[in-house]
């Protein structure tokens, strides 16, 4: 069996997201080390850290929230852009990006309903496992695995589109 170049773009996608899923992770968790003053950051490895050492706490928290910005979009379109090659399913691609686009809607009221009322403190865990979980593999496998059951449930030679 052949693969075709979308197959394999899809692939490379999909290595692409456990790739940004390990250095997100490594970067906030040197981040929030630095952030809680604590001496011992439990990340993989320590490439950033003398980048991220000397900076006020200001910076920090800026860099914090630009990794989450960063990550989240990169994470979201590389899970569109790899289901697409694979499946080719324009009308399901169509509905998972405004789900992600309702998603991130709705966090960001949450936040900015947070910071009218003085109480980010309240939202900030809702909106980190949110958005810790938008930047994870899980929402492609997911998908993955609903495109796919919903194209084996039509006839054999007929997709989603």
């Amino acid at each position: 069996m052949e693969l075709n170049k979308l197959k394999i773009i899809s692939i490379v996608g999909v290595i692409l997201i456990l790739i940004f899923t390990y250095f997100r992770e490594n970067l906030l968790l040197e981040i929030n080390a630095l952030l809680s003053g604590e001496l011992f950051d439990r990340s993989y490895f320590y490439w950033f850290f003398d980048f991220f050492k000397d900076m006020d706490q200001p910076n920090l928290v800026r860099w914090k929230w630009g990794v989450t910005a960063f990550f989240s979009l990169m994470i979201t379109l590389l899970t569109i852009g790899s289901l697409y090659c694979w499946f080719g399913a324009f009308q399901m691609i169509k509905f998972i990006s405004k789900l992600y686009l309702l998603l991130f809607g709705v966090l960001t009221i949450v936040a900015v309903v947070g910071f009218i009322f003085n109480s980010f403190a309240t939202v900030y865990p809702l909106l980190r496992k949110v958005l810790g979980l938008v930047q994870s593999p899980i929402p492609f496998f997911g998908f993955y695995l609903l495109i796919y059951k919903i194209n084996n449930q039509k006839e054999p030679n007929s997709k989603v589109d």
